[in-house]
């Protein structure tokens, strides 16, 4: 359920026509299965600006989720009652086609920036949970099975860093052919002791 929402588009017929549009929504519930309440935006706001062939998209969101206490022991941190988690992401880039006036069969492009934090309302100052910018991504459909693939990078995610040198994806080919996922990816190493030591700070855990 949403209990407010607010919109604006101006969108063209070609690559090259300009885009504008704008929604945000306040208080965004999800429901689960059986009524439950689900996964809840408290706001959320939208900006897509441009043309198809190149454009920027600005995303901001804010909920009252929390991240699982075992977030704040890896991090060493204390997540208030009152914490926010915050979510913000820009990306940049365009669509692209087979020849003037072709319909569009791919995207290419850079997501600049994201970060997802949790803390108290001023959540921004927060250690971020998971970050990441200049993470170029490239994507393409049409006759051909569609593909999706992220140059080598790095995320910081929970206090250390995960980087990779390949990530593909492809779908399930008309021919037939499987779905596949290549994924070539390494996590820093990880300070041990001083995570022991905040889940069993009595024992006298020392050490890296």
């Amino acid at each position: 359920s949403v209990q407010q929402a607010q919109g604006r588009w101006a969108l063209g017929s070609s690559l090259d026509a300009a885009v504008d549009a704008q929604l945000s929504l306040t208080q965004v519930t999800v429901r689960q299965p059986g009524g439950a309440p689900g996964p809840s935006l408290d706001s959320a706001a939208l900006q897509l600006q441009g043309t198809g062939r190149a454009h920027t998209l600005d995303l901001r969101a804010d909920s009252r989720a929390q991240p699982p206490s075992w977030v704040d022991t890896v991090q060493g941190t204390t997540t208030p009652p009152d914490a926010h988690t915050l979510a913000t992401l820009r990306l940049q880039g365009g669509l692209v086609g087979a020849g003037a006036g072709a319909v569009p069969n791919g995207w290419r492009g850079t997501v600049q920036q994201f970060d997802v934090r949790s803390g108290g309302p001023a959540a921004s100052n927060a250690p971020p949970l998971a970050r990441g910018r200049d993470l170029q991504i490239a994507a393409s459909w049409g006759d051909a099975a569609p593909r999706a693939s992220v140059q080598p990078g790095r995320i910081d995610l929970l206090g250390g860093a995960v980087r990779w040198s390949r990530a593909e994806w492809a779908g399930a080919s008309a021919g037939g052919a499987p779905a596949r996922l290549e994924l070539q990816a390494e996590v820093d190493p990880v300070r041990v002791a001083p995570l022991l030591a905040r889940v069993q700070p009595d024992f006298g855990w020392s050490g890296n």
